[in-house]
């Protein structure tokens, strides 16, 4: 799925003269800039703002397009060496004009709130927190379980922390919470046949 970028569209970016920390003078422009750039990476207001001001209006939904890797998730390449590779952040930076379009190996993380809505707007951003709360539950229960050990709930401190990375895609967050399980499982074992 691609789109060619309106570049008529107004930019989510911060304006670095509007700074007002700054006195507004040309002089702090060298200042105010790198300034801009910082805030402008890890300002993501911006970039939804932006998102559900074009989508669906300018830029269709992708109904699903940046979940379907998902499914694929658990299965180890070295399985399945042509897997779906995940796109999804060249496929946001393309449609939304955060990238060049002649660039083709930049990624633009998309944040798990920006990716619901531009799958699908409010139904799929309730949908999705709902789902992602009920996984933090379920493996809450299942790390702590009925004994809420030393051990275990800084094993799920650990795993929860994981799910808490939600400036990238559904997909690095899932990513990331199979890893951190992976690693949670083995060093239970580890520790159960040493005891």
């Amino acid at each position: 799925l691609s789109l060619e970028f309106d570049p008529n569209l107004p930019k989510a970016d911060i304006n670095y003269r509007n700074i007002w920390i700054f006195p507004d003078d040309e002089s702090f422009d060298a200042v105010r800039y790198p300034v801009a750039k910082i805030l402008n990476r890890i300002n993501r207001l911006g970039e939804l703002a932006y998102a559900t001001r074009v989508t669906p209006e300018v830029i269709p939904y992708l109904n699903g397009t940046t979940y379907f890797p998902l499914l694929f998730k658990p299965i180890p390449r070295f399985l399945w060496a042509d897997k779906p590779v995940d796109n999804s952040g060249q496929l946001y930076g393309h449609r939304y004009g955060r990238i060049d379009p002649m660039d083709k190996t930049t990624s633009v993380n998309i944040g798990v709130v920006i990716e619901a809505w531009i799958n699908g707007g409010w139904l799929v951003v309730v949908l999705s927190s709902l789902l992602f709360g009920i996984v933090i539950y379920l493996a809450w229960c299942l790390l702590i379980g009925e004994s809420a050990g030393t051990g275990n709930v800084l094993l799920a401190t650990v795993f929860l922390m994981s799910t808490m990375g939600t400036e990238g895609s559904m997909n690095l967050v899932v990513g990331g919470m199979l890893y951190t399980a992976l690693i949670w499982w083995v060093l239970e074992r580890l520790i159960r046949t040493r005891l």
